[in-house]
């Protein structure tokens, strides 16, 4: 009988602690599942950042998503770049939230594109390629020399401004503007891509111009305006710079003619 009753006590108190053990087991797993995130929901993973051919590095891609959620000012603007840097760039950056002070934030923006430092040159190119307009585009031509940082802001505002130009229709550079640029480029395949913006305007606004660069002491810059005014012209081959002239001169006298007799027909 004793060893019948110390056997019960044995197993009694192993069967004790197997319970024990368990419940801790299942009140762990308890606690780890209302800890775990919700089915379906994962942690917003950062943006990767790579690397171009150059070692440089690139700018993170957004999603589209993302561009088609953010806020939207009247004009299509949307909401005015945000400036963390100088006490001038906060400045800045609150002039341009107030509709009232955009003239006040373009003469800032002007001021420190020519003398504030790097980094406030790169604060006044995103600001100018918000405001818009003449200035902000002979602003980056002038800075797209700069090299660096400042440099390559300044050609991302250009492009921006020019083809926001184009689609609205309203040219911001004359042809001077054209040439400062130009005469500023070396790289073939840039001379080749501003081309094609300066294309994309009308007839009236770009051939004049291409014109002027068929002319330009620059050969690589002269020798693909030419190319140009050809594609400009619905294609038609132009012997030389002269004959170019000599076309565009005939169909300004066609299109004023046919002006002309519009407004007689419109009259009777």
């Amino acid at each position: 009988m004793k060893f019948e009753n110390s056997t019960v006590k044995v197993f009694g108190a192993f069967a004790l602690v197997i319970l024990v053990v368990l419940g801790f087991i299942i009140l762990d797993n308890w606690h780890g599942k209302e800890a775990s995130e919700p089915e379906g929901v994962s942690e917003p993973q950062p943006v990767a950042v790579q690397e171009n051919a150059g070692g440089e590095t690139a700018q993170p891609t957004v999603p589209q998503e993302a561009v088609a959620a953010a806020p939207q000012q009247d004009g299509g603007k949307g909401s005015a770049p945000r400036v963390i840097g100088s006490e001038r760039s906060v400045r800045l950056s609150k002039l341009l939230d107030d509709d009232a002070s955009h003239a006040d934030a373009l003469a800032l923006a002007l001021e420190l594109a020519e003398k504030g430092t790097d980094h406030e040159k790169v604060d006044a190119l995103s600001a100018l390629e918000w405001i818009g307009g003449k200035e902000a585009v002979l602003t980056s031509i002038k800075l797209k020399g700069a090299g660096d940082a400042v440099g390559e802001r300044a050609g991302q505002v250009l492009n921006h401004l020019i083809q926001e130009s184009l689609v609205t229709g309203e040219p911001l550079m004359d042809a001077g503007s054209w040439k400062a640029l130009f005469n500023g480029l070396y790289d073939d395949s840039e001379i080749q891509s501003y081309m094609v913006l300066l294309s994309g305007y009308s007839l009236e606004d770009s051939f004049p111009i291409l014109l002027e660069l068929a002319e330009s002491g620059r050969e690589k810059v002269a020798d693909v305006a030419k190319e140009y005014l050809s594609s400009v012209a619905f294609g038609r081959e132009f012997k030389d710079v002269e004959d170019a002239k000599t076309w565009y001169k005939q169909y300004q006298e066609l299109q004023a003619k046919k002006a002309k007799e519009a407004l007689k027909e419109a009259a009777e």
